[in-house]
């Protein structure tokens, strides 16, 4: 069968902290994801994000930890073996993207996806279509699921 991806960004704004917990709540699997260049973004990430996703979801959750703009790399203010320790220390998955290129996406939705899909007793690893703007999939596989 196949497996559907919904993906809602309920950007980081403080003004949409009152409705995140509708969008959270049967959500499997959460990226969660700070600006590299941008210190406020991951302490808040760390402070409020993380702790309003586990409360909403009251779970065993998929996180996968995401710092953005990698291609601003000259510009980082938070160190990645900082990040790295923080989603070691918690249990979550660590991608790096940089969504101006376009780079990590593939990999953070297929590792996130599959992850999901192993803990729900798949064993074969699926390849998935990216479609910006459309549904994600994955391909069919035989019998898995």
């Amino acid at each position: 069968r196949d497996l559907q991806l919904e993906i809602w960004d309920t950007a980081g704004a403080e003004e949409y902290r009152a409705l995140s917990k509708i969008f959270y709540q049967k959500a499997e699997i959460a990226i969660a994801c700070y600006d590299i260049t941008n210190r406020k973004s991951f302490d808040e990430l760390k402070k409020y994000w993380i702790n309003n996703l586990k409360e909403a979801v009251k779970k065993d959750i998929i996180i996968g930890l995401t710092a953005n703009k990698s291609d601003l790399f000259e510009e980082q203010v938070v160190p990645e073996n900082e990040a790295i320790q923080y989603a070691k220390e918690n249990g979550f998955f660590f991608f790096q993207t940089s969504a101006k290129q376009g780079t990590g996406i593939t990999d953070l939705i297929e590792s996130l996806g599959n992850e999901y899909l192993k803990r729900n007793g798949c064993v074969e690893r699926a390849n998935f279509i990216l479609q910006k703007g459309k549904t994600i999939t994955r391909k069919k596989k035989d019998k898995c699921c």
